[in-house]
């Protein structure tokens, strides 16, 4: 399998999110992106769709290079990027199946969702501290988001 860069897979969800009719915000699009993420270490026993290490802010796991890279849009809609190809068939039919799910849903549910006190997210996020960019362990993750898997299992 193979892992893809953060940005690709951000392209992807922008360009997915405009072929949808509703655009996401750079909340949004973080937020997709930490179940995604969750959801493939469980899917794939570890193995991370991208690199790239979300951190603990205050309003949910953050990617920082996609930060940096969308924060002139502040709240607005993130425009339509260059073509991200993906290029296993199989990732390409998860990441549908997770913006099935994932995208429709708005900011505010995403940041309830992204702050269960039970879940990473919460176990790293200081509060106490102005800016926070404690780490939150893909290792976590995965183990949080296989609560899910074996939920899925048993349906």
């Amino acid at each position: 399998m193979e892992v893809y860069s953060v940005q690709t897979i951000a392209d992807w969800l922008i360009n997915k999110s405009h072929d949808e009719g509703n655009p996401v915000t750079q909340l949004r699009l973080q937020k997709i992106l930490y179940f995604i993420q969750g959801h493939y270490l469980s899917f794939k026993d570890g193995l991370p769709l991208f690199r790239r290490d979300f951190e603990a802010w205050r309003y949910g796991p953050v990617l920082r290079p996609l930060y940096d890279r969308f924060k002139m849009h502040g709240n607005d809609e993130i425009p339509k990027q260059e073509t991200a190809d993906i290029a296993c068939p199989e990732t390409e039919e998860f990441l549908n199946g997770m913006y099935a799910i994932y995208g429709v849903m708005g900011s505010t549910y995403l940041i309830g969702l992204s702050h269960d006190p039970n879940g990473p997210w919460a176990k790293h996020y200081n509060k106490n501290l102005h800016f926070n960019d404690e780490i939150i362990p893909k290792s976590e993750m995965k183990v949080y988001f296989d609560q899910f898997l074996k939920a899925e299992a048993v349906v």
